[in-house]
């Protein structure tokens, strides 16, 4: 594989567990990759770690660098990525999901557009998620796909089309009322896992009213084992704004079918009787 189309391992959230990560690793050689495990440069204090993940994502060394598991403490990042920054120009993409939304949301709020940040299953996940979830991160890493497509259900129809934010729902949530919370007119993703409803309302109530008007859609994902999520929607459909669209059922969290999305690039939503469709363009 050509320079530059390597894929680098990255551990800014957790450590993982190096047997499961080598077994993870041989899942991506398959697919062709040239990867480079460099997970071992983050047992690190925070500083460190945020220093050690702009330096790689700078280097032109690698075309992603991709998450080795989730897990906690991203957040310690933050406010050292945003110190440094300022040194720094990525050329790399980032992936990953649940504690690493807090990494693509920071990530957004300093770079915007400059990279690409893709909302997919970290490293140590990919042996567990199906077959189709795996060609489908292939293609939108060699560019072999234009477009990605997830369908769900329909809980208020309508058609909007705005910048897609959020992954993990507690994560990001997190964030409201600090500097790494986008608030512009947007399409909230959230999925999450061994997490009551009770929480998981609350956190969205969270997001309601940190976005107010802002937020123009919804779109549910796997929200954990026994999680109606019709009566979490009923919950908060009272204090939705005006013309929001609401979908759910989508295949997107802490599943086999965790299937990719770019978080903070524009997707279209269109939710019309039982189906609804989000729709958004491949970059890299």
């Amino acid at each position: 594989m050509e320079k530059g189309k390597t894929i680098g391992i990255v551990a800014p959230c957790s450590l993982p567990n190096n047997i499961e990560l080598e077994a993870s690793i041989s899942y991506l050689k398959e697919f062709g990759f040239e990867v480079e495990n460099l997970s071992k440069y983050f047992s690190a204090p925070p500083f460190k770690k945020a220093k050690v993940l702009l330096e790689i994502l700078s280097s032109g060394e690698f075309s992603w660098l991709w998450a080795a598991r989730g897990g906690a403490g991203g957040i310690k990042l933050l406010p050292y990525i945003k110190k440094l920054a300022h040194d720094f120009e990525p050329k790399a993409g980032f992936i990953g999901f649940s504690d690493a939304t807090i990494l693509h949301s920071c990530l957004y709020s300093i770079y915007k557009y400059k990279i690409p940040l893709l909302h997919a299953p970290v490293v140590t996940m990919l042996p567990y998620v199906c077959k189709e979830v795996l060609f489908t991160l292939r293609d939108i890493i060699t560019k072999k796909t234009k477009v990605i497509e997830l369908r769900g259900k329909t809980f208020l129809p309508g058609y909007v089309k705005a910048t897609v934010l959020g992954g993990n729902l507690a994560s990001f949530s997190a964030l409201c009322g600090t500097e790494w919370f986008p608030k512009e007119p947007c399409i909230l993703l959230l999925e999450e896992i061994n997490e009551p409803a009770y929480r998981i309302e609350r956190w969205i109530f969270q997001l309601i009213f940190n976005l107010k008007e802002n937020l123009v859609g919804i779109v549910f994902g796997n929200l954990g084992e026994g999680i109606d999520p019709c009566k979490i929607f009923h919950g908060i459909r009272e204090f939705l704004p005006k013309g929001v669209v609401v979908g759910y059922g989508f295949k997107i969290g802490h599943c086999e079918n965790n299937f990719p999305f770019f978080f903070g690039r524009v997707a279209e939503l269109k939710a019309e009787k039982q189906e609804a469709i989000l729709r958004q363009e491949v970059i890299g």
